[in-house]
């Protein structure tokens, strides 16, 4: 590979976090990318993660992008286990303690860690509609998942 090769920035927007995982994955296999960024509707719970370190359990607001409006993320535990340093235990503890209190607070380190591996960002359903309306120059229709 080229040394001056471009790196890839990705984002992906997300409810149940595969898709962005995959990204993951890929780069730590070795594919040029630069940055992996988190894109959420309404229900935050991962951006408030990717920016506070708090993943608390806030119910959900049905939207106009239903593929997105998760409460939980069926595929966050397996970064997690990347995140606790791959120590099986420890993901373990963190989630029967989210399980069992619908909360779980990264340490500062740990958020410094997850924010250098994913950035996030959130989008109003009125953001969300706005984006995927048809701006007529085009006969492309984005979902309300793209």
């Amino acid at each position: 590979m080229c040394r001056n090769e471009l790196r890839t920035r990705f984002a992906v927007p997300t409810g149940n976090f595969g898709n962005v995982l995959a990204g993951y994955y890929a780069r730590r296999m070795g594919l040029p990318i630069e940055r992996l960024v988190i894109g959420c509707n309404e229900n935050d719970i991962l951006h408030r993660l990717f920016s506070s370190g708090c993943y608390h359990r806030e119910g959900v607001t049905p939207t106009i992008s239903p593929s997105m409006d998760i409460e939980i993320s069926s595929n966050l535990e397996r970064y997690f286990y990347y995140l606790a340093d791959e120590d099986p235990a420890r993901v373990k503890r963190w989630m029967n303690d989210f399980k069992a209190s619908g909360k779980l607070t990264l340490t500062p380190e740990e958020l410094a860690r997850a924010q250098q591996d994913f950035g996030s960002g959130r989008a109003s359903q009125e953001q969300v509609r706005s984006a995927t309306e048809l701006d007529g120059c085009s006969n492309h229709n984005p979902t309300k998942h793209s």
